[in-house]
């Protein structure tokens, strides 16, 4: 089973969703976890370009 190593891989895989899983609804690849967590950051990234919001504490 081929492991997703890239985002560009991942975003591969995303235009063809129909084929990350086969009849049976089991993962035809595995996503490196890193990865997951790059295209988190990305996402965040888009939704807030000044960068990932944080709390600053009670008021």
């Amino acid at each position: 089973m081929p492991v997703v190593r890239t985002l560009a891989e991942l975003a591969g895989l995303a235009d063809r969703h129909e084929r990350l899983y086969d009849h049976s609804h089991r993962p035809m690849c595995w996503i490196d976890p890193q990865v997951i967590e790059e295209a988190r950051t990305a996402v965040a990234r888009q939704e807030h370009p000044w960068g990932p919001l944080r709390r600053t504490g009670g008021r």
